[in-house]
């Protein structure tokens, strides 16, 4: 147990507490598990209260009837704008301030961002009278309740049955939403309905049509897994920063090029796991998407790529590894928090909706939620493409930035690799030592980059890590090991 102990002591003060650094890296890893756990509570603390904030409109193309003033729509609707007690008496209130409609589902869901819309219908919703089919446009509602033209002169002269009742769901924007509006919007139409038709004998039944595009793909492995192939290919990316090195392996080589070559590596990894990936999954049901399968790999393959790009630059910005490692964790937990894989981030706390729209994965699951919910089910295949293309157009900004800014900061990697430090003082100091500094000199009497060579100065970089060390050691510690080096490897990585 003395050995055991002895050993436990040594690894406790050499690799957690020997410098600040080293402790300052403990103070990281003991606190993964917080950052980790608290953000994703605050962030998912209680969505439920704000799925009120869920947009829903009631599209209605209805005209009055020859022996009313309005049709049975506006009227209802206007009582239901007045908070008139009927309605009221149903849960349905009107919000002067907000210009709002509302709904009290239940205890726990309020329903409170529900839009009428009777005039310009035709960018939500149109209904052809010869087929009495409908044609729902993609717009920013995720649920609509649309009546069809002449409601009304169908119900007061009841006959052959002119159009029904357009219920549309839309999984597209976000599947959890999909899912609560599958049971609001239900609550909404029945109060209407049941408001409606109190005093007329009327099968209600046979008036509602029930259009939820791709339903088949409301399965939560599905809609999840939206967020779970972009956290895969994000671990995946994370990944290659553990195996793969910084090292230059061609002595003359431009840092551009050296960056650059390392991307290309990566990226080919990249593809090769997204392809892996997408195999994986096709068996599980995402070969239902059938022609526009390989649209989704491409999405996935693109995802990839960019991940690697931003993991490079994240990468090379820190000297120390592990600093690097723990920036990429938080990033990727902060994009599981509000890129919408779960929620929608105006469920969320307000902090994570504005950080929705710098979030990588945002704009991934939008596009994967148009290919799957939408192209795939063949509706609005223009705005659907639109979708895509916007949402991809978008993603393009992080590679952009993200490279340029690694090209940048990759040059004080360079300088550590070639002088042992990316400090201008550091570095000069060991060539003064070697008396080699006055060749090395601006006007200023400073040192300057571009005057050393661009290669590695094997006693310049001994000399400067020698005496201006990365990670300085505290005294007590120097002064511990050398109590203990007869008894010690001495071994460092």
């Amino acid at each position: 147990m003395s050995d055991i102990s002895k050993s436990y002591k040594r690894e406790i003060l050499d690799r957690l507490f020997s410098s600040k650094r080293k402790i300052l890296k403990f103070i990281g890893l003991i606190c993964v598990p917080i950052v980790y756990a608290f953000i994703c509570i605050f962030a998912f603390w209680n969505p439920f209260q704000n799925i009120g904030k869920i947009p829903i409109a009631i599209v209605s193309l209805d005209k009055p009837a020859d022996a009313t003033k309005e049709s049975l729509v506006d009227d209802f609707m206007n009582d239901w704008k007045n908070n008139a007690s009927d309605t009221k008496a149903m849960g349905l209130t009107y919000d002067e301030k907000t210009q709002s409609y509302c709904a009290e589902v239940s205890d726990t869901i309020f329903l409170k961002n529900i839009k009428y819309i009777n005039t310009d219908t035709s960018k939500y919703a149109n209904f052809d009278e010869t087929t009495k089919k409908w044609t729902v446009a993609q717009s920013e509602y995720f649920s609509e309740i649309d009546f069809p033209p002449n409601f009304t002169d169908n119900i007061l002269n009841p006959g052959e049955l002119k159009g029904s009742i357009n219920k549309y769901i839309s999984y597209q924007y976000n599947f959890m939403s999909g899912e609560i509006l599958t049971i609001g919007s239900d609550f909404v139409l029945d109060a209407m309905l049941n408001n409606l038709f109190s005093t007329i004998g009327f099968d209600i039944g046979s008036l509602i049509n029930t259009d939820i595009p791709n339903q088949g793909f409301g399965i939560y492995g599905m809609g999840i897994g939206q967020m779970f192939l972009c956290i895969g290919m994000w671990v995946g990316a994370f990944g290659m920063i553990m195996v793969l090195d910084r090292h230059r392996r061609v002595k003359k080589i431009s840092t551009r090029k050296w960056y650059f070559s390392k991307s290309l590596v990566m990226g080919t990894i990249s593809v090769i796991q997204s392809s892996l990936l997408m195999l994986s999954i096709c068996g599980l049901g995402f070969y239902k998407l059938g022609t526009y399968f390989p649209l989704e790999w491409l999405m996935i393959l693109f995802a990839g790529l960019i991940f690697i790009i931003i993991i490079q630059a994240i990468w090379y910005s820190f000297r120390d590894k592990s600093i690097a490692s723990f920036i990429i964790v938080v990033f990727l937990i902060l994009n599981i928090c509000c890129g919408g894989g779960t929620f929608p981030a105006f469920m969320l706390n307000p902090l994570f909706m504005v950080l929705s729209y710098i979030m990588p994965f945002t704009y991934l699951i939008h596009a994967q939620g148009a290919i799957i919910y939408g192209l795939s089910a063949g509706v609005n295949i223009f705005s659907n493409w639109m979708m895509v293309l916007q949402s991809c157009g978008i993603l393009l900004i992080f590679p952009i930035v993200f490279f340029l800014w690694g090209l940048f900061i990759s040059r004080r990697r360079e300088r550590e690799i070639f002088y042992g430090s990316c400090n201008k003082k550091d570095v000069l100091h060991s060539l003064q030592l070697l008396h080699m500094d006055k060749k090395y000199l601006n006007i200023k009497g400073e040192l300057d980059w571009k005057k050393l060579p661009k290669e590695i100065m094997p006693k310049v970089v001994e000399l400067t890590l020698s005496n201006h060390p990365y990670e300085k050691k505290f005294k007590w510690f120097e002064k511990y090991r050398k109590e203990i080096e007869k008894d010690s490897l001495n071994v460092e990585d």
